[in-house]
């Protein structure tokens, strides 16, 4: 099991950077700064290579803004066979919408609404399980 955590408020304005922790179960949180998909990608390798782990069948648990990341590395990466994410962005049609956003800029890909939405993504990783927890709206609600 992967869960990533980004600390709030932890944007580095300079990089466009997250600092935050992957843990891997049983183990103490690896505290990295790094770019979102580097630091997912570090923890499902790291994962991946434990003897103890199928590298085939990892679950990922995401909380907050780690939520979008973690669906999309779900998405890229079949060696992610379920995702709990608690707190996702609800929709990227939900940040069109609202005219005030807090925290969302770093969840969005450029273009994406023009070919699906957050939850299409959720429908079209199928058999997968994706268990999304809670959402929240473009203020973090």
């Amino acid at each position: 099991m992967l869960r990533i955590a980004v600390r709030e408020g932890a944007e580095n304005p300079n990089r466009g950077q997250f600092r935050g922790s992957f843990a891997v179960a049983g183990d103490a949180p690896r505290k990295v700064h790094a770019d979102i998909p580097e630091h997912r990608d570090k923890g499902v390798e790291i994962l991946a290579r434990r003897p103890d782990v199928d590298p085939a069948n990892i679950h990922v648990i995401a909380l907050g803004r780690a939520a979008v990341p973690a669906l999309y590395a779900t998405a890229f990466d079949t060696r992610i066979q379920t995702a709990d994410l608690e707190g996702l962005l609800k929709s990227y049609q939900s940040i069109l919408e609202t005219k005030i956003h807090r925290q969302v800029f770093e969840q969005v890909v450029p273009g994406a609404i023009r070919h699906y939405d957050l939850p299409d993504l959720v429908k079209a990783l199928g058999p997968r399980r994706v268990a999304v927890r809670s959402t929240v709206d473009a203020l973090g609600q």
